[in-house]
């Protein structure tokens, strides 16, 4: 469910400010993570920012970036507190592809689609399939796809599987 097209053209210069303020608001607090000064409140407010981004996101149109978000949720939920490292670092990465996918075709086109994917890999940890992280890292790691007009009134093409995420 998505806002009419006249409404989404009105919207999306705010969206776009939106997003960035949030990306970036997303941003620090993984870093504050990172440096482990990370509060369980602090973690709260992270996951209501990914939240609101994903269905931000979703009200837009921007399906891509919304399946993104969503793995990025997922991943943040399955962080071990202990040693967070490659995780927390694939998700810095993948807010750094975020504000730049605002200039990507809506549905986000491969990019945003192995991005997604690299980030539920991690979820399983490395133990599963060593070389399957390392591979999840360097896709994460990959920039954003560059600016490609999409024409007014497209549809997405291409299938996400926001659904196939499961929940540990």
């Amino acid at each position: 469910m998505g806002v009419s097209e006249e409404i989404r053209k009105k919207l999306l210069p705010r969206f776009r400010e939106t997003t960035a303020d949030r990306v970036e608001k997303i941003s620090g607090a993984l870093l504050e993570l990172e440096r482990g000064a990370g509060t369980p409140e602090a973690l709260d407010e992270l996951a209501r920012e990914l939240h609101t981004l994903k269905g931000e996101a979703r009200m837009m149109g921007f399906v891509g970036i919304s399946s993104v978000v969503h793995a990025a949720e997922d991943l943040l939920k399955a962080l071990p507190k202990d040693s967070p490292g490659e995780r927390l670092d694939a998700l810095l990465r993948a807010c750094g592809a975020i504000v730049p996918m605002l200039d990507a075709p809506a549905e986000g086109g491969d990019a945003a689609g192995k991005l997604a994917e690299s980030l539920r890999a991690l979820i399983a940890g490395p133990r599963g399939a060593p070389e399957g992280a390392a591979e999840a890292s360097t896709v994460a790691a990959s920039p954003a796809p560059g600016p490609s007009p999409s024409p007014a009134g497209a549809t997405a093409t291409t299938s996400t599987s926001t659904s196939t995420a499961t929940a540990s």
